[in-house]
């Protein structure tokens, strides 16, 4: 109901803080809760990237601090439903005041930890940003990360390097699709059917 919709958020009101990690586990609830099984999980995060409070807690935190339980509310929703993160940044890096945007790098690493895409355009730029997330979204998408396990433990630890330069394939009896890991070790796969890879 876009009419309803666009009324509430039109009736939204900022209070000058921002709890990243709420809003990521609200998210993460409503998946768990009302997901549909078979239907692709996402979420598309608009933000000025600020994170500055927590869960639990009723004063400002240092941005790195908040950033981390972002994070992990990140990795919390894709291990339990895969949920891509889409991540869009608005505003202006260079700005000192209510334009200004924050933590390129920390949005940037949202949707990379599930293979999504962080995406920093000019206002006029949003609509050709949805599109394009509309059409990776309807069309399939897979992605991901090389690392190299140092620990043997199965699992991506923050201090484990990430791999570029890794080919990555995914086959179906369609045939297969290939993707070279980028600088960062992220690799994705666009456009992909239904079926199994």
């Amino acid at each position: 109901d876009y009419n309803s919709v666009k009324t509430k958020v039109d009736a939204l009101t900022a209070s000058g803080n921002t709890c990243q990690e709420c809003g990521i586990t609200e998210a993460n609830k409503e998946i768990a809760a009302k997901g549909r099984p078979g239907v692709k999980k996402v979420v598309v995060m608009l933000t000025d990237g600020q994170a500055n409070y927590i869960i639990g807690n009723n004063q400002q935190v240092p941005a790195a601090e908040a950033e981390a339980k972002a994070l992990n509310a990140v990795k919390s929703g894709f291990a339990a439903s895969k949920t891509v993160f889409f991540t869009i940044g608005l505003g202006d890096e260079g700005a000192q005041n209510d334009g200004r945007f924050f933590s390129p790098d920390y949005m940037r690493q949202v949707a990379e930890l599930t293979g999504g895409k962080f995406y920093f355009p000019a206002p006029s730029e949003l609509d050709e940003v949805y599109q394009e997330i509309s059409k990776l979204i309807g069309k399939g998408l897979l992605g991901g990360f090389v690392f190299s396990d140092a620990n043997m433990n199965g699992a991506f630890d923050t201090n484990e390097p990430k791999l570029s330069g890794w080919t990555v394939q995914a086959t179906s009896s369609a045939g297969t699709k290939t993707s070279v890991t980028d600088t960062n070790g992220n690799y994705l796969f666009t456009g992909l059917c239904d079926g199994a890879y």
